[in-house]
């Protein structure tokens, strides 16, 4: 059996021992730094799945990128990193004269970019591009449990993977959002769904490929979407 635990940032991770993932093929995405002052654990795998939308998140990834161990960024990112993208001008960013060798770029497939889960471009099953781009539909962890599954996990276990998000409590981090966006009701409302939406796709896939997806700690949102387990009784 081949096993990946890939971790989501929402607010249950922080109720995990992560260091008990040691020796564990383990993905995280984007923030996840902001958890590395509670624990020596580090992902073998940091993706990161968004566009940046201000200045310092890029100068955050400039900054993460020769920390992280392997580092699987869009690809249109990616031509920020070394400054042949500037869509925040070129002034006083360190950008790279090369991509480092734990660069991997992939490419976004932007086909299911839906707000909302009833929107007409939200997929019905999950996409698989001919291109071999991967399909970002509802979460940045989809491309992750997609990828996953072209590698030959047959066990894929999600941390902090919540869906149910709330303007008070929406990621591990109290500051992860650094203020950059305000939480309504209604847009969490509409997030959660889409999310849920696009773990019900997955979960169906997976099964469809004979792969088992697991949900560790609190059901959550995802309660009946997939198999939940402890994080004890996941390793």
């Amino acid at each position: 059996m081949r096993r990946v635990f890939i971790l989501g940032n929402g607010p249950s991770l922080a109720d995990h021992d992560l260091s008990l993932l040691a020796g564990e093929e383990t993905w995280a995405l984007n923030r996840i730094h902001l958890f590395y002052g509670r624990t020596a654990w580090r992902p073998r795998r940091w993706w990161f799945t968004d566009h940046p939308q201000i200045r310092w998140q890029l100068e955050e990834i400039l900054a993460r990128v020769p920390q992280e161990k392997e580092c699987w960024i869009r690809s249109d990112v990616c031509e920020m990193l070394t400054g042949s993208y500037c869509p925040f001008g070129k002034d006083n960013l360190a950008f790279l004269p090369n991509l480092p060798a734990n660069v991997h770029p992939w490419t976004f497939c932007n086909e299911h970019l839906a707000s909302r889960a009833t929107d007409a471009n939200f997929p019905k099953v999950y996409h698989w591009p001919s291109d071999g781009s991967l399909c970002k539909v509802g979460t940045g962890v989809s491309v992750m449990i997609a990828q996953a599954m072209l590698e030959g996990y047959d066990q894929i276990n999600l941390l902090g993977c919540d869906a149910h998000f709330s303007p008070e409590r929406h990621h591990f981090d109290p500051d992860y959002l650094k203020g950059h966006e305000i939480l309504s009701e209604e847009y969490c409302d509409m997030l959660n769904a889409r999310v849920v939406a696009a773990h019900q796709l997955m979960s169906a896939e997976a099964a469809k490929r004979g792969v088992a997806i697991r949900s560790v700690g609190e059901p959550g949102a995802l309660r009946d979407v997939y198999e939940h387990v402890s994080l004890a009784e996941a390793l």
